[in-house]
């Protein structure tokens, strides 16, 4: 029995034992060697023939045994477990991997020979190829380890230990004899009775690299769910963002039948990062979903300033012209919203956008709301007198305002959006990381509330579609509220429907932001614009109404009384006040009265 690493060799890798002919073993390669044992001293000086003898441990030279080996003068392989097993089993098969006499770590494949006789085959003995466990993790490394896969061989049995890693990572580590706390000096000869080899296992590595951790964690996922068919997705650590591969696990039983050997193959492979749910610059729709925000921020604000600084002119100051601007603000700063789309899906950033935009959503609707609500309450029929000053209907705002704030916030602190990390085996492996709650509950309750809150104020502005232009916005509220609505509808069923990546959801908000922001401040602010340009309704009365039609548009309230019959007023109608009409009312140089009591139809 003869390793490969006892041998002495000469320049033409021939065994000699001839004094000056054979290489230097102390690995240099260099001739003019004489062969001597590990102690550096004695001869090697072997016969090529004999039979064989057992030495023990009693330090006798076994000249009759082997021929050029170097290593150690007290060796008989008949006497190792893998000879012993051999002879017992009496058929070929491979041995489990073992710690060689040198300190490497390898498996035989044994075979026995037989002498034939009279009586048939007589045991002979036993041939022997021995592989080490190293020549696994070399032919693992050169053929792996720059092509971004990891591929590990480990023991099924317990305590699973390594038989070859691509990474590098040898499959036995060796220890200081004098100290085994201390790992041995690389440039110590394997086999040196300086150190102690031991083999490694599958939890004894992983704090040398990414690869080696990812690795381990990779096989005890597997072997945690049974060792699945599917591939598996592996996380160094739970934390977002944290490194993923993908992984599969292959069972390999080398010449079954022949071996009683069980591996587990492990393949690791970086998880592709999808870059889809996320509008970083760079990417095309970075510059899109800016440009969109930024119009529609700058249109909004233009019809803010627009509306302000005409608020002395009549028709505008009889379209309350009060909470339309602050419609008209409120949609200006939603239009900011859409910046907080781009950038990455942190933990920050998703619970910046749920913010911005519902309660921006809210902010800006609840003038127009109120707007709807309190033109529809002062022209209902009823035989009641009916006041909503313009500080009543500002503070009718905020409790819209405070309950979207107290959802927020509950949520916030309960189940709020996180960045989530998301697998998919769809195209490739990939991983993306996307803004996602635990439940749905916050997207349910903010369903009902503002689509509750659109659908209400649609249907006050229909009720109010017949009323006289010259007092209220009828026409304009209803295109704003319906315009929402649309929008909403239009935007929840192509998301809901459609296979799109969150990039393309993003995209779409953005859009729908600018079309229901612009078009619904569109349709109060473009109408008077063509009015005050063509010079209609340019001089403003001071004229201010209370009672059954309050003063939205005043800047004082005033109580009015009336003698006037209740057939002269139509149902869900106002009185037209214009210069042409003065003669059935009496316009007094500040103020004006009117008597109106509607009645119930």
């Amino acid at each position: 029995y003869l390793p490969d690493n006892y041998l002495c060799l000469n320049e033409k890798s021939e065994v000699t034992q001839t004094p000056g002919d054979a290489l230097a073993v102390d690995g240099s390669g260099k001739p003019g060697s004489t062969c001597v044992y590990e102690d550096g001293v004695t001869v090697v000086n072997r016969n090529l023939i004999g039979d064989y003898a057992h030495c023990g441990d009693n330090g006798q030279v076994c000249n009759g045994t082997f021929t050029g080996a170097f290593y150690s003068p007290e060796y008989d392989g008949r006497y190792r477990p893998w000879y012993l097993n051999a002879r017992d089993r009496q058929r070929p098969h491979w041995s489990d991997p073992y710690l060689y006499e040198t300190g490497y770590i390898g498996m035989t494949h044994l075979h026995p020979v037989y002498n034939p006789s009279e009586r048939g085959p007589i045991f002979a003995g036993v041939m022997a190829v021995d592989y080490k466990v190293e020549d696994f993790a070399h032919f693992l490394e050169k053929n792996y380890k720059d092509s971004g896969t990891m591929v590990a061989i480990i023991e099924d049995a317990e305590p699973h230990y390594l038989i070859g890693l691509s990474t590098g990572t040898l499959a036995s580590v060796q220890y200081l004899a004098s100290d085994p706390t201390q790992l041995c000096p690389t440039f110590v000869q394997y086999g040196s009775k300086d150190c102690i080899s031991e083999r490694r296992t599958i939890d004894q590595i992983g704090d040398s690299s990414l690869q080696d951790e990812a690795i381990k964690q990779a096989f005890h996922k597997h072997k945690e769910m049974g060792y699945p068919e599917e591939l598996l997705f592996v996380k160094i650590s739970e934390d977002v963002g944290a490194d993923s591969f993908v992984s599969q696990a292959t069972a390999f039983e080398p010449n079954q039948g022949l071996s009683n050997l069980k591996w587990r193959i492990i393949t690791v492979s970086p998880a592709f990062e999808e870059t889809n749910d996320t509008i970083m610059p760079g990417d095309p729709f970075f510059g899109v979903v800016l440009f969109l925000g930024f119009v529609g921020a700058v249109v909004c604000s233009s019809f803010f300033v627009y509306l302000y600084r005409k608020r002395s002119v009549r028709v505008i100051a009889y379209g309350d012209w009060r909470f339309t601007c602050a419609f008209v603000a409120g949609c200006g700063l939603l239009n900011v919203a859409t910046f907080t789309l781009v950038g990455p899906n942190t933990d920050a950033t998703c619970l910046v956008r749920m913010w911005f935009f519902h309660l921006l959503f809210v902010t800006a609707l609840a003038p127009l709301f109120i707007k709807c609500w309190r033109m529809y309450m002062l022209t209902r029929p009823t035989y009641q007198r009916t006041t909503i000053s313009n500080t009543q209907a500002a503070l009718y705002t905020l409790p819209f305002i405070l309950l979207q704030t107290t959802v927020l916030l509950i949520f916030t602190f309960v189940d709020p959006p996180k960045a989530t990390e998301v697998f998919s085996t769809e195209d490739g492996f990939t991983r993306s990381i996307v803004c996602q709650a635990n439940t749905p509950a916050f997207f349910i309750v903010e369903i009902v509330l503002e689509a509750g809150l659109v659908l209400v104020g649609c249907a006050l502005a229909y009720l109010q579609r017949h009323m006289d232009e010259k007092f209220g916005e009828s026409k304009q509220m209803l295109v704003a509220m319906y315009n929402i609505a649309l929008v909403g509808v239009v935007v929840l069923v192509v998301i809901s429907t459609a296979d799109m990546y969150g990039s393309g959801e993003k995209l779409l908000l953005s859009i729908g932001i600018l079309w229901g922001s612009v078009l619904s401040a569109a349709s109060f602010v473009l109408p008077r614009i063509v009015q005050i340009n063509r010079g209609q309704g340019l001089r403003r009365h001071n004229v201010s109404v209370s009672g059954d039609f309050s003063g939205p548009f005043s800047t004082a309230s005033h109580e009015f009384s009336s003698s006037m019959r209740p057939s002269q007023i139509k149902t869900n109608s106002l009185a037209a006040i214009s210069e042409d009409e003065t003669a059935d009312c009496k316009v007094p140089e500040q103020s004006a009265e009117f008597s109106a009591a509607a009645s119930k139809p």
